[in-house]
């Protein structure tokens, strides 16, 4: 065997977008589809042993909301698999609001930085 040659581990990542509670599917973020609700979605990832899970809330930033405490802790009390979360992170404060509320992560993007 060649010891220079690394084997990833292949992963399974799903990204789950949120939007007002629901879980939906859309096409280039418009005209939504409703595709279920988190607790269901959640258990649904659990039972299948996912690596890790990614909600994004695909509203947060276009509507200016802030970051959904309350989804935060139901999300983190469900899930057994590490839970990042975007969406409507705006400073390292909403950072830390993720991270004392359940996340392992959080995905942010070039707003961000600005």
């Amino acid at each position: 065997m060649n010891k220079s040659k690394t084997f990833l581990k292949k992963r399974i990542i799903p990204v789950i977008l949120y939007s007002n509670y629901e879980i939906v599917k859309s096409l280039k973020f418009k005209d939504y589809r409703l595709f279920g609700n988190l607790e269901q979605t959640i258990s649904v990832f659990n039972s299948r042993n996912v690596d890790e899970i990614i909600i994004l809330d695909i509203d947060a930033s276009k509507k200016k909301i802030s970051i959904n405490t309350e989804v935060l802790k139901i999300l983190s009390q469900e899930s057994i698999m590490p839970l990042t979360y975007g969406g409507g992170i705006k400073s390292s404060k909403d950072i830390e609001v993720c991270l004392k509320n359940g996340c392992d992560k959080v995905s942010i993007n070039t707003k961000f930085f600005r």
